[in-house]
């Protein structure tokens, strides 16, 4: 081992070797580079091979021809939503986000996209010993997603294409290809399939029901013969209050007249029938006339007795008890004269009777009235209830009729907006739009002295980094300041290596002597 390292260099002053490894000095470009010239054989045959290898690319790689396209994303076009409700409904933020973006370098990217790319140009290699064509197009998919860049320039709207092979029309043919195929593939993802016939659908279906109920709605108003029940109803309920009022009004005027009744016959129960018009007192002179001429017979009788017959006898005592009588009853008679009275129909008790029968024939009349009263308001009361049901059908059929109209006016609107839509996208209008196609380039991407220059930058970065490693690993002391560092002690003196291996050989043969 020293022989060799005495080859590799014969300047040394000293050698030491120590077991384990040298703790870590700072390094200089001194000690890189005797690090370097050390293994300079090894460093140069690394970054030999490695500009061989950047050579042999160079020479044997064929040149790389790009086709770029760039594809502007915008909301010039706002297609409404499918929604239930009838409002058009529009996406409020008109800024395209970095989501949609990325949706559309996914769209680009598309393995779908890519498989069709591969067999319309033709792409993928011939199958060979028994190779199934499947895995063919997939390693050709692969290849073209290797190859095929897609990526967003900064702060636009604008997604940049790039696609690299050996041929420039190849590279044309197949970017123009992708753009076609992602034209495509962005109209199937965000239009709605099938959406114009659905729609035709619904509006046929909808037709149906709007002809169905304004027959249903016709058929009502020929058979029960009303157009507005409601307007009827009110007016029928109006007419029912103004009788309900009325019978009200005679059910008092009823009550009223009871109450009189019942006065009037209390009145006539206390009132008589005849009164007393007149009132005369006068004697009966027919009587004392009478009465004076019995007296006066009786009186001269007894005179004639009295001349005959003494007062005792019988027959003058019974005279005498007769003028007695008669002279009573004469005066009798003047005491208690005779009273002419005169009565007369009671006009108050004729008036409570008049009254009475005019109040028992109104009260017939009103009960009369309010029987008749009440009948109306029941018929009206039955005939407004028959038409508010009649109103409730008419509304169920008005709703169903305009539910039916609505939801056919929506579906035909919508389903125009579906055809603008399926036109403007057979028309290719769409919020994408290539604003550059894919470009022919007849210069390479890379040359060779391109290769050449990373092989070399290659090889030095690599060579650089050998020279780290073998100075990190390296667990020898070489020179005095590293051994200072190391000890924390002077070095006093050095031996030059010539010496020491001298001193070495010489006593050597001495001990085989």
């Amino acid at each position: 081992m020293v022989g060799n390292q005495l080859e590799e260099k014969n300047t040394q002053d000293a050698l030491i070797l120590v077991g384990g490894n040298r703790p870590f000095s700072p390094w200089n470009t001194r000690d890189l580079l005797s690090t370097a010239f050390r293994h300079s054989n090894l460093l140069i045959g690394c970054f030999s091979a490695i500009c061989v290898l950047a050579v042999l690319a160079a020479i044997t790689r064929p040149p790389e021809y790009a086709s770029e396209a760039t594809v502007h994303v915008k909301h010039e076009r706002s297609d409404p939503l499918v929604t239930p409700g009838t409002e058009q409904i529009q996406s409020p933020d008109r800024s395209i986000s970095a989501e949609e973006l990325n949706s559309e370098l996914e769209l680009i990217q598309n393995d779908d996209l890519l498989r069709g790319v591969v067999l319309a140009c033709g792409l993928e290699k011939r199958p060979r010993n028994g190779a199934s064509a499947d895995r063919n197009v997939a390693l050709a998919v692969l290849r073209l997603r290797s190859r095929l860049r897609a990526a967003v320039v900064r702060k636009t709207n604008v997604l940049s294409l790039r696609y690299t092979s050996p041929s420039p029309e190849t590279s044309a043919k197949v970017l123009s290809t992708v753009l076609a195929y992602y034209l495509d593939k962005h109209v199937t993802a965000h239009s709605l399939s099938n959406q114009l016939e659905f729609f035709d659908q619904q509006v046929e279906r909808y037709q149906q029901d709007l002809a169905k109920a304004n027959e249903e709605l016709e058929r009502f108003t020929q058979v029960d013969g009303s157009v507005a029940p409601g307007t009827q109803r009110d007016a029928i309920l109006q007419r029912e209050n103004e009788f309900s009022a009325s019978l009200q009004q005679t059910n008092s005027a009823i009550a009223e007249t009871q109450e009189r009744i019942r006065t009037l016959k209390k009145q006539a129960a206390n009132t008589p029938l005849r009164v007393t018009t007149q009132l005369r007192d006068s004697d009966n002179p027919q009587l004392l006339q009478d009465l004076k001429a019995t007296l006066l017979k009786l009186e001269l009788r007894r005179t004639d007795l009295l001349s005959k017959f003494r007062p005792s006898y019988p027959p003058v005592q019974e005279l005498d008890q007769e003028i007695a009588n008669t002279k009573a009853t004469l005066s009798s008679a003047e005491s208690s004269p005779l009273r002419d009275k005169t009565t007369d129909v009671n006009p108050i008790r004729q008036w409570v009777d008049s009254e009475l029968k005019k109040a028992e024939t109104e009260l017939a009349a009103l009960h009369s009235r309010a029987e008749k009263t009440d009948g109306i308001v029941h018929s009206y009361d039955r005939l407004a209830r028959n038409l508010d049901s009649q109103q409730l059908r008419y509304e169920a059929l008005q709703r169903s009729a305009k539910s039916a109209e609505g939801s056919y006016l929506l579906y035909v609107r919508k389903r125009e907006d579906a055809r603008i839509a399926s036109a403007l996208d057979k028309k290719r209008i769409l919020n994408v739009t290539v604003i550059e196609p894919a470009t022919r380039s007849v210069l390479p991407t890379t040359s060779r002295s391109f290769y050449l220059l990373v092989g070399a930058m290659l090889a030095f970065v690599l060579a650089a980094g050998m020279i780290v490693i073998l100075q990190h690993i390296d667990n020898t002391f070489r020179t005095p300041r590293q051994l200072e560092e190391s000890l924390q002690v002077p070095v006093l003196a050095t031996v030059p290596l010539d010496h020491l291996l001298s001193s070495n050989a010489i006593s050597t043969r001495n001990r085989s002597t």
